[in-house]
């Protein structure tokens, strides 16, 4: 008897979990990255991408089956999926799993709200599937950390459409034979280039969302009776090979430690709406700033020490760094946002507007900005930030983070990651709803039906 393949030990860790084998901190932090999630998504419901996402699903024609987070409307579960999970990473304040390089809840939490409210699965059952999605996406983007994005791809996009098969599998209980032909099915459809960061495009934002669309579709493809290759990710041809053909890449950490280490635990917080490697970075700025007295004009040189992965999504065309084209570029160029938290103190959703990036003074400031590239900074694993300050008169201010806030070595408190989904939802949603919202969330065993939580991401 053959030995299974890497898509059928994925799918028999998905179908044998149950909801009593999470551990209690798996299962906390579960619910936090689903609250901090759709404090996001609700955030983000009346962006012009989401909203040009959701008018593309309308003209496909769509059956009522999903919610959109923030809206009134209800879509198929594929693209309610895409939408939210568009709204979910679109202003780039989403979270980051540490060990894999993915924003892995703009996936796993919208692909799970879709499809449990469309088969109207228990609280306990969302929950499960969440982890499951967490669990598996994960290590697939640990077989290869930081490498995608090296090679030119959204790491995001490509190993989340597995993520997506998982979960509409579990949720739907799929027998292994569909599960493992729509993850073969998923290998043909899995994409994501980083051009996008170098030209005027809001395309990296529906990447995520493209992902969850296509990964229900697969599944719906395979439940009709296309099939897929089983050994879609170590075969010849398969998902590994292809996108890395030099072969670095470990698939043995694809499924390492699945079901004993909990890969939810080392999912990072933002508490900055831009690029996961700033992070650090700016905090970095606020401790020189903090216990420092200098004035802007003091400033002769800023110098970011970087890994070469980070500084090829942040540093690299320097120029295009120096003068972001787009507010949304600006959110992965490191001269602009140490620039803005030097210049405004602060780097909130304000600072990404198309006024504030074209500020005189933010941008002489950033052409201040250089970067040493160092492979003894602790990425990948976590996001360090470094910043040597040089002073007027030879005085030099140095700082460094080994980890980012908001990340397991560092942690955000509880009250930071509340305060955060409070702040975001209220955007959109009445008070009221806001605490009922938050209430569901930390109480998700016990809510019946998801469709409850659904009825209140309602305006």
């Amino acid at each position: 008897m053959s030995d299974p393949t890497l898509s059928q030990k994925l799918i028999r860790f998905s179908t044998q979990l149950g909801f009593s084998d999470i551990p209690a901190d798996a299962l906390t932090h579960a619910k936090f990255h689903v609250l901090d999630t759709i404090g996001i998504c609700l955030a983000a419901s009346g962006d012009e991408t989401t909203q040009a996402v959701k008018r593309s699903m309308a003209r496909l024609g769509t059956n009522p089956e999903s919610s959109i987070i923030g809206q009134a409307d209800r879509f198929s579960a594929a693209a309610a999926a895409m939408i939210n999970s568009t709204a979910a990473h679109g202003p780039d304040f989403d979270d980051t799993h540490q060990g894999s390089v993915i924003h892995i809840s703009s996936i796993v939490v919208p692909s799970s709200l879709a499809m449990a409210e469309a088969v109207g699965a228990s609280g306990k059952d969302f929950l499960t599937a969440v982890t499951t999605g967490y669990e598996t996406t994960t290590r697939l983007g640990m077989a290869a950390p930081g490498i995608f994005h090296m090679r030119g791809y959204h790491a995001t996009a490509l190993v989340g459409i597995f993520g997506t098969v998982l979960i509409a599998g579990k949720l739907q209980r799929l027998p292994e034979d569909v599960q493992c032909n729509a993850l073969g099915i998923a290998g043909s459809q899995a994409s994501g280039i980083l051009e996008c960061l170098n030209a005027k495009s809001s395309l990296k934002q529906i990447q995520p969302g493209w992902a969850a669309y296509s990964g229900i579709v697969a599944t719906l493809l395979a439940q009709e009776g296309v099939t897929g290759p089983n050994t879609v990710f170590e075969g010849r041809y398969g998902f590994f090979p292809s996108f890395l053909p030099e072969g670095n890449y470990d698939l043995t950490k694809a499924v390492a430690g699945l079901g004993q280490k909990w890969e939810v635990n080392d999912i990072a917080y933002k508490l900055y709406p831009c690029c996961h490697h700033t992070q650090a970075f700016l905090d970095c700025i606020k401790e020189l700033v903090g216990k420092n007295k200098f004035s802007l004009d003091e400033i002769e040189e800023i110098e970011c020490i970087i890994s070469p992965m980070q500084a090829e999504l942040l540093c690299k065309p320097l120029e295009d760094r120096y003068a972001p084209k787009t507010a949304y570029t600006a959110k992965f160029s490191l001269p602009y946002v140490v620039s803005a938290m030097l210049h405004r103190g602060t780097v909130g959703l304000r600072e990404f507007s198309d006024e504030v990036i074209g500020d005189a003074g933010i941008l002489k400031l950033a052409r201040k900005l250089r970067f040493t590239e160092s492979d003894d900074t602790g990425y990948p694993g976590a996001f360090p930030g470094w910043v040597r300050i040089k002073l007027q008169g030879g005085r030099l201010l140095e700082h460094r983070m080994l980890a980012n806030r908001g990340a397991q070595n560092n942690p955000a408190s509880d009250a930071e990651i509340v305060g955060k989904y409070e702040d975001n939802a209220s955007l959109v949603l009445p008070r009221q709803k806001v605490d009922r919202l938050r209430e569901l969330v930390m109480d998700l065993e016990n809510v019946e039906d998801i469709r409850t939580l659904a009825e209140n991401m309602r305006p």
